[in-house]
């Protein structure tokens, strides 16, 4: 199908929440591996979710209250993969639109 999000290779393999937020989802699944998903609420009150895949370790509970920049797992290779990087995507909660993470990168 078609692929919903950025793979991310870092020499730095910790992984950060990509803003503030509640982690809602800290689970295992066969294509994701070990994922975590944060629910975040914008000034609007629209809520999206962030979702961080392939992770070798987690570092957070569900539940937890997180802030942009914290650390909450570790990069990994778990799930099918074909080595070790960082799955990540975005979607609104409300209209499922899913989001291109890309563009909240800078290439330059």
């Amino acid at each position: 199908g078609f692929h919903k999000g950025v793979d991310v290779v870092s020499g730095d393999k910790n992984i950060y929440a990509a803003g503030d937020g509640v982690v809602t989802g800290r689970y295992t699944e066969k294509l994701g591996g070990n994922v975590i998903e944060i629910t975040h609420t914008a000034s609007d009150g629209t809520k999206y979710i962030s979702t961080y895949g392939h992770l070798s370790k987690f570092l957070i509970e569900k539940g937890a209250e997180v802030k942009a920049g914290d650390i909450i797992a570790i990069m990994g290779d778990t799930g099918e993969v074909s080595g070790v990087h960082l799955h990540f995507q975005m979607w609104n909660v409300d209209t499922k639109e899913t989001y291109n993470p890309a563009n909240l990168f800078n290439t330059n």
